[in-house]
């Protein structure tokens, strides 16, 4: 530990012995609910940092944190959000979905305390309040690299769009859709999820054999977005499936199964097959021990979460969710599991998807593989010419 993160450390504890208590860290999650793929791989990643950060003295060692379920519903979030803040909590890790994201930050913003979320992508969370962080990239990263996979083949000139209802898609679609104008790219069709009409499939068929699409993307999250890809698969779509990055999601990719495969999405670049930094390679090591599987990118943006609020409260030198989020933004020379830690002025953590997909029943590097390829067949040319000599 360097001399700084030790002067923080001690700052930190002296403020938890002075008059202002305790510090404390709320974690409001989805631990049962539709929202639960997502909340369980975090809460994974949320305690093996906080368990690292402490072992380290990375973070203070009596920094107090509470689980809570919100059970995939926005108003108990919100309230037990509220009810961290007035415990005295600094920070919630929390706001998994963009609605309850939408919901906590009205309560982070009375608190003036900070709202950490490893998973909500919406762009305007980020402009609605100076309290809210994000440990994942916004849609204004994600949507442009969507419509990149989307128009990989020059000759793609449309798209068929099927969405869910609710904020996150009202949030990513514009982002989409400002991007396909820019590369002339119309919509063929748009066809809202309504996996309770019994004919649905039947529509979703007529629509595809009318219009043909050569590409479709679902804008959707959890359950959703597997019964979309599902019924896309059952009515026997030809053309290339592209989806959001909740696609990556541990509980999705073992439900799918072979539904899954080929389906192509955006998700910040990890370098999990030959980590350099000892950072992954302890995460990877670590997670695996502990958990009997291997993580996923939305345990590592919880990993990333905890570990940059612990690091932020180490910093402390006063006690104020103001004082926080000023610390937050100066955590940018430090490495995450995902990257540097680095927040613009809104929150928004700096990193860039790229491509994957799923193959073989696992999120791989697409842009790899095409690189992996090109090679490939590189070599066999040159041991063709080679032969002819």
């Amino acid at each position: 530990m360097t001399t700084r993160q030790v002067g923080g450390v001690l700052v930190a504890a002296a403020l938890m012995s002075g008059c202002s208590g305790e510090l404390r860290v709320g974690v409001v999650l989805p631990e049962t609910g539709g929202a639960a793929v997502y909340g369980t791989s975090i809460k994974q990643g949320v305690q093996l940092a906080f368990e690292h950060g402490k072992a380290k003295g990375t973070m203070p060692a009596g920094l107090i944190v509470e689980y809570r379920d919100s059970q995939s519903l926005p108003d108990v979030a919100a309230a037990l959000a509220r009810e961290q803040y007035d415990r005295g909590a600094l920070a919630v890790i929390g706001g998994v979905t963009t609605a309850e994201a939408q919901a906590m930050i009205q309560v982070a913003n009375q608190a003036k305390a900070v709202l950490m979320s490893p998973s909500a992508s919406a762009p305007d969370l980020s402009r609605n309040s100076m309290f809210f962080f994000r440990t994942c990239p916004s849609d204004d990263y994600e949507g442009p690299q969507i419509v990149k996979i989307l128009t990989r083949s020059p000759d793609t000139r449309s798209v068929l769009i099927i969405q869910e209802s609710g904020p996150y898609a009202s949030g990513l679609l514009p982002v989409v859709l400002g991007e396909m104008r820019k590369r002339n790219v119309a919509v063929s069709g748009s066809a809202p999820i309504q996996m309770t009409d019994a004919d649905w499939e039947r529509k979703l068929h007529d629509r595809i054999t009318a219009q043909q699409p050569p590409v479709a993307l679902v804008c959707a999250s959890g359950d959703n977005l597997l019964a979309a890809v599902r019924s896309l698969r059952a009515v026997r779509f030809a053309g290339t499936i592209v989806t959001p990055s909740g696609v990556a999601a541990r509980e999705i990719i073992q439900q799918g199964g072979a539904a899954l495969e080929g389906v192509l999405f955006p998700m910040v670049a990890l370098n999990w097959i030959e980590p350099k930094e000892e950072i992954v390679k302890e995460f990877l090591a670590s997670f695996r021990s502990r958990y009997g599987v291997a993580p996923d990118v939305f345990a590592a943006q919880g990993y990333d979460a905890a570990l940059a609020v612990g690091m932020a409260y180490a910093a402390l030198r006063t006690r104020s969710g103001k004082e926080l989020q000023l610390r937050l933004k100066g955590l940018g020379e430090h490495w995450g599991v995902t990257g540097t830690l680095a927040f613009d002025d809104y929150g928004n953590i700096k990193h860039f998807p790229r491509t994957y997909w799923i193959r073989n029943g696992n999120v791989d590097d697409f842009e790899r593989y095409l690189e992996e390829e090109k090679k490939e067949i590189q070599r066999r040319w040159e041991e063709l010419m080679s032969g002819r000599r």
